[in-house]
Formats: C-alpha cells, structure tokens, sequence
C-alpha cells in the first residue's frame, strides 16, 4: 500500500481497482476469492450457492512456480468439484497486466497451466475443467448464434487449455487490436483431447 498521495494509473492499477471492487460487493453476482488454504474450502462451497461467477485470483509468484503452482491449485479446483461447484470458476492471473505480452506468451503461465490441467484424461484434468466456465456455452445460445464475443476474453476451460497448448492455437496478428488470433475449433478439439486422455492403440 502507497504510504503518499501519489496515485497510480496503468492498466495494473486498473486491473487493481476493478478487482477490489468485486472483493467489496460492488459488482452483484461475482466474487473474487484467494484460494490458499484448505480452510478455504467450506467458504468458496457456500459462496458458490448464491454466486454464478467465482473468480480465482492466481498471485503472479504462485504462476511463475509453473508446473508445480498449477498441480497446487488444482487440489482446490478438485475438492470444489467434489463439492458440486460447476461450471462457475473463473481464472484471473494477477500481476501481469504492465506485462506487454499476452498471457499465453509467458513461458510460466504456459507451465502453470499444464500443471494446472494435469495429465489428459485423468481425474485431475476432468474435474479442473468442470469447475471453470465454459466459454463456448456462455458465447452461444441454444440456436448456436454467438450472442457473447466477449466471453471468450474471459479464462475458463476453453482458455486454461488454450494458455497452456498456445503453439497450437495462437499466432501473433500485428493487424489485430488484440495481437494475435485464435482457432476457436482448434482450441475446442484440444480440449476435448485433454478430456478424454490419449487414444488406445490396438494390439496387433
């Protein structure tokens, strides 16, 4: 906390600002909740009863551990879905937004989110993605008509995979506002791959 006037501006003092905003209750619906101790755990299952969006601060130092981060989080993802807590959890990695480069850019977030998503197919991996949002469903309605872009700004299932197998769905645009573009039907299929866990091949 500043101990002087000064204020701060950039897109991580916003980034700061909104999100204390959520911790306060301003924006209804949503909750912004630190996940770091198993204590947490009976608290986030009754927050999640009266919430339809739970967003899960990841502190930088906890992404930039990689691997080993995201098998730790992933323990809390897990229990909740023991707990009946789908399809509400949102990821947001905090302390990166001065960082000019996208979060699937960052070697670490990439690591963190492997190890977040664990091996494909496993329980780990299933019960991770069942806990998060699932952009695809909160961007098209029954029809199948997008009626929702940007829920695919937000980090939920589609986007955990995504960040963690970037080579295989982004690709820097300098044309773009966002600078890069991304294979929606590439980043489904991986995701369904990850669910599922690799094939078994016959034996001869």
């Amino acid at each position: 906390m500043a101990t002087d006037d000064t204020i701060r501006t950039g897109k991580q003092a916003q980034e700061d600002t909104w999100i204390a905003q959520i911790e306060a209750g301003i924006h209804e619906g949503m909750s912004f909740t630190r996940a770091t101790t198993p204590e947490d755990i009976e608290k986030i299952v009754k927050q999640a009863e009266n919430t339809s969006i739970m967003m899960f601060r990841i502190p930088r130092a906890t992404v930039e551990t990689g691997m080993i981060g995201g098998f730790d989080q992933a323990t809390f993802l897990c229990h909740l879905a023991t707990r009946g807590v789908i399809r509400k959890v949102i990821l947001a990695f905090d302390g990166w937004a001065d960082d000019p480069r996208e979060l699937w850019e960052i070697p670490c977030v990439n690591n963190f989110c492997r190890g977040l998503l664990g091996p494909p197919g496993s329980d780990q991996c299933r019960a991770v993605q069942a806990t998060l949002i699932d952009e695809v469903r909160e961007a098209f309605d029954d029809d199948g008509n997008l009626v929702n872009r940007s829920a695919f700004q937000i980090v939920g299932s589609l986007g955990l995979v995504s960040m963690a197998y970037p080579e295989r769905i982004y690709e820097r645009n300098p044309e773009s506002s966002t600078g890069m573009l991304k294979d929606i039907g590439k980043a489904i299929e991986i995701r369904m791959q990850m669910w599922e866990g690799p094939k078994s091949t016959p034996s001869a």
